[in-house]
């Protein structure tokens, strides 16, 4: 087995993928305390793979929601922005940790 260097690691990377425009909003708006349910889910809903997360979330078994979910605004009002952004986090992290080294 070869060992490889940290120098020969950090030569290897190529720069970090850039993250959509969305997320990044969703970012900065849930660090305002200010911001309205309405406005994150507009911006919620230009990236389909936080929207997909988001509702699949708010129907989980763990918030025992009697109905189906089916709108953004629904999912955001159930979780709350807590968790909202714990989700956002995790979305950017698997995004950017997601790939060889």
């Amino acid at each position: 087995m070869t060992m490889v260097t940290m120098a020969q690691i950090v030569e290897r990377i190529e720069g970090l993928p850039p993250l959509p425009e969305a997320i990044l909003k969703v970012s900065r708006l849930l660090e305002n305390h200010e911001v309205h349910a309405e406005e994150l889910a507009q911006i919620i809903r230009l990236d389909p793979e936080l929207t997909s997360q988001l509702l699949r979330l708010s129907n989980s078994a763990f918030y025992g929601v009697n109905r189906k979910v089916s709108t953004v605004k629904d999912a955001v009002a159930i979780l709350g922005f807590k968790t909202i952004k714990s989700l956002v986090y995790a979305i950017i992290s698997h995004r950017t940790l997601d790939r060889p080294v």
